[in-house]
């Protein structure tokens, strides 16, 4: 093989690795977003549900 056709195909396998990473990267934070956003709303329930019971006693 060329030198120049081994150089191509390496660079666009570096690449392909390059946009999997940045796709999963994004992929993960998102669902990390999520995550927090899930806790953050169950903390706001739990806090509600506080108040109300120490109202009733």
């Amino acid at each position: 093989m060329d030198y120049i056709t081994i150089l191509i195909i390496v660079g666009a396998i570096l690449a392909i690795l390059l946009i999997y990473t940045f796709i999963y990267y994004n992929i993960s934070i998102t669902k990390k977003i999520m995550i927090e956003e899930a806790f953050s709303i169950m903390d706001v329930q739990l806090k509600k549900r506080f108040d109300l019971v120490r109202k009733l006693s």
